[in-house]
C-alpha cells in the first residue's frame, strides 16, 4: 500500500482516474483507488474491503489487483502528469530541468535539432546557477553537440565545450566524495566497526576534499556532502560541540549557493540536533526541537525524526515528563504509516521505557495531560525480533529493560529464572572497553539476585562494580536509553529492607 500511495501522490488521482476510464472492468481498480485515500488502512483490511471477510493480503486476486493499478499509477506519470515548468527553488529547478533534458533528447531523435538548441540554451539560462552538477552537465553536452551540427558555431562550440569539461571534473570529484560517503555509511549501518574508528575514517577521508571546499564553493551537493562528512566524523569520535559548529558552518554555506536541496538541509538540522543530545545540553536541544518542528512537517519521516530526538532528549537528561509530553503528544500512527518495521521496533523502545517510567512512579501523569495508550510489556518482550540479532546493539536496553521491570513489579522469582543467560550474555559479548558500562550493569543486576533482593546487601555488594561503571570512559548514548545511574537508583527503590520477609513473600530462595 504504501508504494501505491507513493504513486498516487506523484501521479495525482485525476490523472489515474482518466487512465482508468479508457478501461473496461475496472470497477475493483477504482474502489482500490478510494480505499488509498484512507492512510491508515492496511492490506489485509483493504483485501477484506475488496473481497469479503476472509481474505488478506496475500490473496492471489488482491496481489494482482495491486499489480493492475501500480502499472496504470506509472503509466499516468509517464503520460498524464503535465508539470508546469518553474525555476523558483532548487527542487522545482531540479524537477523541470530534467524533464526539458528528457525533452531536448526527444526532439534529437526526432531530428528537431534547432527546437532542441533553443530549449537547451532556456533551459540551461534558468537552471544554471543552482550548479545541479548531473543537469548542468548534461545540457552542456547537448549545446555543445548541437552548435557542432547545423548552424555550425564555433565560438559557441568552445564555450560550451569548456563549461561541459568543468562540470565533467565537477561530476568525478563528486561521485568520488559520494563514493566515500557510502562506504561510511555502509560501516555505521553495519555496525561491524566502533563508532570513534568510523569518525577518524570520515574526518581522514575528508582530508582528500580540501581544495574542493573553495572549488566548488557554490555546488550545494558538494558542500552538503562535506559538511555531512565532517559532522558524523566529529559525532562518531566524541567531539560534539565541533559538530555543532560544523553543522552552522555547513548552513552558513549552503545558504550563500543559490539553492540546495531540502534533503541536504535536513541532514544538516537532524545531525545538530543529533550532535546537541550527545553534548547533553537539554535546554539548547529543545529550543533547536522547537525551531526543527517549525521548519519540517510533522507527517514526514524528518518530523518523526524530530520527535525521536525530543524523547531520547528527555530521556537521557532525565526530563522524563518533557519525554513523556513530546511522546503522547506525537500521532504514532505515523509511525507504522511512514516507517520501516526495523524502525518502528526502535519507537517501540522509546515507549517501552517512558510507560517502565509510569510504572516505577518516576512519571506522574497529570489529570490535564495527553494519556499513552495501554502498553503491553508482554507482548513488547517477545516482539523485537531485528534487535535480538545485534547482540551489542539495541537487544541490550532490551534486556536491561525487561530484567529492571521484573523487579520493580516483583516478580524476582522470573528474574533469578534469566540469571545463568544474563552470566553467559555478558560474558560473551559485552568484554571490550566500549561495553564496560553495559557489563557493570549486567552485573549489578547479578550482584541484585545474589544479594536476594535486598538494599543493604546489595549496594554493599554492587560498591566496586558501581564505581567502575561511573569512571567508565564510553558512554554510548544510543544504547544507554537512561543513564544506568538513574536506572540503579530505581531498581534500589524497589528493593527490600527486610530481606527475609521479602524473600518469602515473593517466593525466592
Amino acid at each position: 500500500m504504501k508504494t501505491l500511495r507513493e504513486l498516487l501522490a506523484v501521479a495525482g488521482k485525476k490523472a489515474v482516474l482518466n487512465r482508468l476510464n479508457d478501461k473496461k472492468g475496472t470497477s475493483l481498480t477504482k474502489t482500490l483507488l478510494e480505499l488509498l485515500e484512507d492512510p491508515d488502512l492496511t492490506e489485509d483490511q483493504a483485501a477484506k474491503a475488496l473481497y469479503g471477510p476472509t481474505a488478506n493480503r496475500k490473496l492471489a486476486a488482491f496481489k494482482t489487483l495491486k499489480s493492475r493499478l501500480k502499472e496504470i499509477m506509472l503509466v499516468a506519470i509517464q503520460k498524464g502528469k503535465v508539470v508546469e515548468l518553474d525555476y523558483s527553488t532548487y527542487n522545482a529547478a531540479f524537477e523541470s530541468g530534467f524533464r526539458q533534458l528528457y525533452t531536448i533528447q526527444v526532439l534529437l531523435v526526432s531530428r528537431a535539432y534547432s527546437a532542441a538548441r533553443e530549449i537547451a540554451k532556456q533551459t540551461f539560462y534558468n537552471v544554471r546557477d543552482y550548479e545541479i552538477l548531473l543537469l548542468n552537465h548534461g545540457l552542456t553536452n547537448q549545446l555543445a553537440n548541437l552548435h557542432l551540427g547545423v548552424g555550425y558555431n564555433e565560438k559557441l562550440v568552445k564555450k560550451y565545450n569548456d563549461i561541459n569539461l568543468h562540470y565533467s571534473e565537477a561530476l568525478f570529484m563528486l561521485s568520488k566524495l559520494e563514493n566515500r560517503y557510502r562506504k561510511v555509511r555502509d560501516m555505521i549501518y553495519s555496525n561491524k566497526a566502533p563508532l570513534a574508528e568510523i569518525g577518524r575514517l570520515s574526518l581522514q577521508y575528508l582530508e582528500e576534499f580540501s581544495e574542493s571546499r573553495i572549488t566548488y564553493a557554490k555546488v550545494s551537493q558538494v558542500q552538503g556532502m562535506i559538511y555531512s562528512l565532517e559532522i558524523t566524523g566529529f559525532m562518531y569520535i566524541g567531539d560534539y560541540l565541533d559538530a555543532i559548529e560544523s553543522s552552522k558552518r555547513g548552513e552558513l554555506v549552503l545558504a550563500n549557493c543559490k539553492g540546495v536541496s531540502s534533503s541536504v538541509m535536513n541532514f544538516l538540522l537532524l545531525a545538530k540536533l543529533e550532535s546537541i543530545l550527545k553534548a547533553e545540553d537539554f535546554e539548547l536541544g529543545r529550543s533547536e526541537i522547537m525551531l526543527a518542528q517549525e521548519k519540517l512537517p510533522e507527517n514526514s519521516m524528518n518530523g518523526i525524526k524530530v520527535i525521536e530526538y525530543a524523547i531520547r532528549l528527555g530521556l537521557w537528561m532525565q526530563k522524563f515528563d518533557y519525554a513523556y509530553l513530546c511522546l503522547a503528544n506525537f500521532n504514532r500512527r505515523l509511525v507504522k504509516r511512514l516507517l520501516t518495521t526495523e524502525h518502528q521496533e526502535y519507537w517501540m523502545i522509546w515507549e517501552a521505557y517512558i510507560n517502565f517510567l509510569v510504572v516505577a512512579g518516576r512519571i506522574k501523569p497529570q489529570d490535564d495531560w495527553p494519556k499513552l495508550p495501554r502498553f503491553k510489556f508482554a507482548k513488547f518482550f517477545n516482539n523485537v525480533p531485528a534487535f535480538s540479532r545485534n547482540k551489542t546493539g539495541m537487544n541490550i536496553p532490551i534486556l536491561i529493560l525487561q530484567t529492571i521491570y521484573f523487579i520493580i513489579i516483583g516478580k524476582y522469582g522470573t528474574v533469578v529464572d534469566r540469571t545463568e543467560a544474563l552470566e553467559r550474555y555478558c560474558s560473551r559479548y559485552l568484554k571490550d572497553d566500549e561495553n564496560l558500562r553495559h557489563n557493570c550493569f549486567f552485573k549489578l543486576i547479578l550482584i541484585t539476585v545474589q544479594a536476594n533482593f535486598h538494599k543493604g546487601a546489595t549496594e554493599r555488594k554492587a560498591a566496586t562494580v558501581y564505581s567502575r561503571m561511573v569512571n567508565a570512559r564510553e558512554r554510548s548514548i544510543d544504547i544507554e536509553i537512561i543513564p544506568y545511574e538513574a536506572l540503579w537508583e530505581i531498581v534500589l527503590e524497589n528493593l527490600s529492607l527486610d530481606r527475609r520477609a521479602r524473600a518469602v513473600s515473593k517466593g525466592v530462595s
